[in-house]
């Protein structure tokens, strides 16, 4: 082990991946351990190791894994094949030498590359990138022993401030907006037990809220129709008449509402929709941001919670490569789009 570098001079030597210019994508070249390790205490060896990235950069499993993995993540976050690859590794270490066990888990890691991002509030962040995809070239295939590889270009779209409540002036979607500008008018029911159900986003047992708060969300059922209740009196908080809803949590005073088979996000501190019900269907970002993948009349379109359109809804399909920078696809052809502020 007296080969190896210590902590300072691995640092003083490689430059930490996140003075990197962002977003980037690279590969794993090398695994350092740092000179004093033990490595009988083969955990906290493995998770001390340093990762050598293309072009003299490094990360640690701390800077990609916080904490307890979470396995329902969307895409294909790094932290869950990293966590993964390093306890196949332990038990592997166990049997076999220090060097052994560094190529064993250089033979995992090395099979693909890492796509290393920020989000909206600054934070790093790993996707995984396997064999025959990537995040920032397109797609790669296969054709026999000769790998093709397809350049897409990448596309700076200015995010022009239009919002979709007064953007799509369509005639089926003016009336189904008119439609939705009358809703029916029902009565405040003070007593609880009138209605057939309760839901509730944080907690409720039936006669007590456990959780109040400012963003609690609470849905009524009164045979095939919905409304939202006053968090405190209980009573129907306002006209809105609803098929269907899906909650945000308890962070925002948001929720979707589903009108007439179409979907629409509703701010209840506005007492309005930002985006209006016209919406098929909508999908979050994965990567912390409040943008909102959107289908509308069966094209692909990109919006804030505050109904500012990113991009207009006229794509085959759009997939998250960070919270601005996105990859969308019309007819045949593919390219990259990444968003900036006018």
């Amino acid at each position: 082990m007296d080969e190896w570098l210590t902590k300072l001079e691995i640092e003083a030597k490689y430059r930490h991946v996140s003075q990197h210019q962002l977003p980037f994508e690279t590969e794993i070249i090398e695994i350092i351990p740092p000179k004093g390790i033990n490595f009988s205490d083969r955990w906290k060896f493995l998770k001390g190791l340093f990762f050598i990235v293309k072009d003299g950069y490094y990360f640690q499993y701390t800077d990609v894994c916080h904490g307890i993995i979470d396995l329902d993540q969307e895409g294909q976050p790094f932290d869950i094949f990293l966590d993964g690859s390093i306890r196949c590794a332990y038990s592997y270490a166990f049997t076999s030498s220090v060097e052994s066990t560094i190529a064993f888990l250089m033979g995992i890691l090395s099979k693909g590359r890492i796509f290393i991002g920020k989000d909206k509030h600054n934070r790093i962040y790993f996707n995984y990138v396997d064999f025959g995809y990537t995040y920032l070239r397109g797609q790669q295939t296969r054709d026999g022993n000769r790998i093709e590889e397809k350049i897409i270009k990448c596309e700076e779209v200015t995010i022009s401030g239009k919002k979709y409540l007064n953007f799509y002036r369509k005639p089926s979607l003016l009336n189904r907006m008119k439609m939705f500008g009358k809703p029916i008018k029902i009565g405040p029911y003070s007593k609880l037990d009138f209605y057939d159900r309760i839901a509730c986003s944080i907690g409720f047992d039936g006669k007590t809220l456990r959780f109040p708060g400012k963003y609690l969300q609470i849905v009524a059922y009164n045979n095939d129709f919905c409304s939202l209740l006053d968090n405190n009196t209980l009573k129907v908080e306002n006209n809105v008449l609803f098929n269907n809803y899906r909650f945000l949590g308890n962070t925002k005073n948001l929720i979707w509402l589903k009108i007439n088979s179409f979907w629409g996000l509703y701010n209840r501190t506005l007492l309005k929709f930002t985006i209006p019900p016209i919406c098929s269907d909508f999908v979050y970002s994965p990567l912390g941001s409040d943008c909102v993948i959107v289908k509308i009349e069966g094209k692909y379109g990109l919006a804030r919670e505050d109904g500012t359109i990113l991009l207009d809804s006229g794509y085959d399909k759009i997939e998250n490569i960070s919270s601005l920078h996105y990859k969308v696809k019309q007819g045949i052809k593919e390219w990259e789009i990444k968003l900036k502020e006018a």
